[in-house]
């Protein structure tokens, strides 16, 4: 029996996956339907193991990033589907379901397309030498995952994972694109694992990512080509976010141009694991402060604010995970604690102070500065 289970708003073009034989389960509501049009269904056709995302088209914010309301809409198809009909009736959005399993190292990694109406990024781009920068603690899982994104580039790359634990995790298909660094008295956090991978690589241009998240295949591709065709230094994209905590699929999105979102308001204009950036410029500003284990990227933004062009592109490239334990989520660093607001109170007065002309960068709290020299090593090396 085909688990597709049509909803009030299913597009009729649906049909055409069950009369075919094809193995789905979906949901389509009625502010999406336009976004399932051949195109997408002849993809499902094609690849064994699909999923398709859809985001209700809406314009970007311009100052500052908005949370929308959760997407429930989706097709997913290919025997990995299975399990996904036997969990109907408790109470779990499917789409977040879906999603969950796509990503849950439970399946092989089924190609996701997320679809917000917005064309991909296109154009000649050359062949440019690109670094994934990779800290990592915790879930291999989650590790094995994000690396199966990494490896699905549609342009060359390469990636370096730094373990800032001790560990004998190895690259699932020991792929030879993957270099694995270990910190040698760890942990000493995600941002000296980054600025050291960082000011070391010799690649044109640094991809961020956090290993617990996944990148879509055309990541890469479209935010390089946004950067030549724009002349940014640093571009980023929008976040569809797996909130394992809420059981929801919720898109963020962010300004378009993150300078003049600046200028007036401080309201976290980038996601900074979503974004590239090229290496000399990361360099000629410094990197990244080491002093402590969080917040270092929003330091970093506004600090590239004074040197740099920020970008970000209307689509949804990145699929962020919430979970419980995270640095954004435990009760000792998490969004929204006393430590935290007093360091983004601080930074907010001493940015206006700088763009004013009243404090100098370097007097400043967003000045560069690193805490204990850290070892990290090659792991043939330990």
């Amino acid at each position: 029996m085909n688990p597709f289970v049509p909803t009030p708003h299913a597009d009729e073009r649906l049909h055409i996956l069950i009369s075919r034989g094809i193995e789905c389960v979906s949901h389509i509501d009625a502010d999406v339907s336009g976004l399932v049009d051949s195109a997408v269904i002849e993809r499902h056709l094609q690849r064994p193991n699909a999923l398709s995302i859809f985001v209700a088209p809406a314009p970007p914010p311009v100052d500052r990033v908005r949370h929308e309301q959760p997407t429930r809409s989706f097709i997913a198809s290919g025997p990995w589907t299975r399990p996904l009909l036997e969990m109907e009736g408790n109470g779990v959005d499917a789409c977040y379901r879906a999603l969950h399993r796509a990503i849950s190292a439970d399946v092989d990694t089924p190609e996701i397309s997320v679809y917000n109406g917005v064309a991909a990024v296109e154009g000649d781009l050359g062949r440019p030498s690109v670094e994934f920068v990779i800290p990592h603690m915790g879930s291999r899982a989650h590790l094995d995952v994000c690396l199966a994104g990494v490896v699905s580039q549609t342009m060359d790359c390469i990636a370096s994972v730094c373990l800032d634990e001790p560990s004998d995790w190895r690259p699932k298909h020991g792929d030879a694109r993957i270099r694995q660094y270990l910190a040698v008295d760890p942990p000493v956090g995600p941002y000296a694992i980054r600025q050291y991978l960082a000011m070391n690589s010799v690649a044109e241009y640094l991809a961020f990512q956090d290993s617990d998240d996944y990148s879509l295949s055309s990541r890469l591709t479209e935010l390089l080509t946004a950067c030549v065709q724009q002349n940014a230094d640093s571009a980023g994209c929008h976040e569809l976010r797996l909130d394992e905590i809420e059981q929801a699929v919720i898109p963020v999105r962010f300004p378009l141009n993150v300078n003049e979102a600046l200028k007036d308001v401080v309201g976290h204009p980038q996601l900074f694991p979503t974004t590239v950036t090229r290496t000399d410029t990361f360099k000629r500003i410094g990197g990244l402060s080491t002093i402590r284990k969080f917040g270092g990227d929003s330091e970093y933004l506004m600090r590239s604010y004074f040197f740099t062009r920020i970008i970000n592109i209307d689509r949804f490239l990145y699929i962020r995970r919430r979970r419980e334990g995270s640095l954004t989520t435990a009760p000792e660093t998490a969004l929204g604690t006393p430590i935290r607001n007093e360091l983004w109170r601080t930074w907010r007065e001493d940015f206006e102070s700088i763009k004013r002309g009243q404090l100098a960068l370097e007097d400043s709290s967003l000045a560069l500065r690193h805490g204990a020299a850290v070892e990290i090593v090659p792991v043939d090396a330990v």
